[in-house]
Formats: structure tokens, sequence, C-alpha cells
């Protein structure tokens, strides 16, 4: 054997270096880490905080509410108030969840291509790369440049079903406030304050609310 055949045998080697990254406690929660205990007592001190400040707002303005000059504050019957509250309220939450569950099912369906651990694809996909290579809904087939030729599948599903999740989420809102705090007023009159300026008495306790809500939904965010 000459010497270049010698050469020509010889054994390439390769090194393979393998490089792990952690994942923060944000990135952990975000990508649903953790057991299914560690979200349950999230949540539920997630609800407790809330709790908490309505219970602080309900001291507020207990305190600084003042009652005509000889006249007391009713006292709080709490157990007569969860009597008259529990049947409407149940009532309620079933007639609101309905359609809720509905609107997420079918935005789960059409948009994410499953249901739960269900699979509900339209096109069948047997790509190498996996599920971020394939189109599986209708929605897929929809790019938002058509000169893009590396789409991640997977996370142009996620961004589509959270923004549906969110407009469906503000229009909830937006029909519950209307609910909640119906227009009592007279068609075409004008609403006026006490000192003669113009003042959207319902308009004001819907933003109310929504101002709430929407600062607790923020704030539960950032607890979690």
């Amino acid at each position: 054997m000459t010497e270049e055949e010698e050469k020509g045998t010889e054994s390439v080697f390769y090194n393979l270096t393998f490089s792990f990254l952690p994942l923060s406690h944000k990135d952990l929660t975000i990508n649903f880490a953790f057991t299914s205990r560690f979200y349950i007592i999230l949540y539920l001190l997630v609800g407790s905080i809330a709790t908490i400040i309505t219970v602080i707002f309900v001291m507020y303005h207990r305190i600084v509410g003042r009652p005509p000059r000889g006249d007391t504050f009713n006292s709080f019957k709490f157990g007569s108030y969860l009597k008259l509250l529990y049947s409407p309220a149940a009532y309620g939450v079933v007639l609101g969840l309905g359609p809720i569950i509905i609107g997420n099912a079918l935005i789960t369906v059409l948009i994410a291509g499953h249901l739960m651990s269900i699979d509900t694809h339209l096109f069948s996909c047997k790509e190498a790369a996996g599920d971020s290579a394939c189109i599986y809904t209708l929605f897929d087939l929809i790019m938002d440049n058509p000169n893009n030729v590396n789409i991640d599948y997977v996370v142009l599903r996620t961004g589509r079903c959270g923004s549906a999740f969110l407009v469906m989420g503000g229009y909830v809102t937006i029909v519950s406030l209307l609910i909640l705090v119906p227009d009592k007023n007279e068609a075409g009159k004008v609403s006026e304050a006490y000192d003669g300026n113009i003042w959207e008495y319902f308009i004001w306790k819907r933003s109310n609310i929504m101002f709430t809500a929407v600062f607790l939904m923020f704030f539960e965010l950032a607890t979690i």
C-alpha cells in the first residue's frame, strides 16, 4: 500500500459538543414544565390575592363612606347574602360558560388543530421536522408574508390562538358589562350631574368595573 493510500484510509474524528441552557422560572411556567400540583397552588395563591384585594376595597369604602346624618349603615349579613346570590350566580355561570366553552373549542379545533389530546387535523403531514413544518388547518394556508419560506407553524398556530382568545375575552367582557350595568336612561335624555355638567353615569360605572378587572388581570399575571 502506497503512502497516499494509507493517508486516504485514515479515520476522521469529530467532536460532538452539547450545550445545555437552563430555562428561567418564567420560561418554565410558560412552557408548562412544572407538575399539576405547582399550578394548582399557584392559581390558588393568585385567587387568594384577588380576594384579599377585594376585601381591602370593601373595607376602604366602608371606612370612607358616610351615611346621611341620623342614619347608620346596615349590618352586613354574609349568610343571607350567599343565599340570595348563590342560585342566580350559579345559573348565570352555567349560561355564561356555555357559549365561552363552545367558542374556545372552535378556536382550538379550527386554528390549533387539536382539542386537548384529540387531533382534529384536516391535512396529514409526515415532515421530518415535525409539527413546526406541517400544515394542519385551513388557517395554516394563510401566510402573513407569502415570500417567507421558513415558517414555524407551531408558533404561528399558538399566536393565532392567543389573538383569538383575546378578541373573544374582550367581547365577553363588553357583553358582561352591558348586562351587569344596563342603561336605564330614557331614550334621547341627556344625563346631567347635580351641578349641571353632562355625566354619563352608566358608562362611568362600566368603565370603573373595566378598570378594576384590567388592573387585577395584569396584577395576577405579574404574580404568576
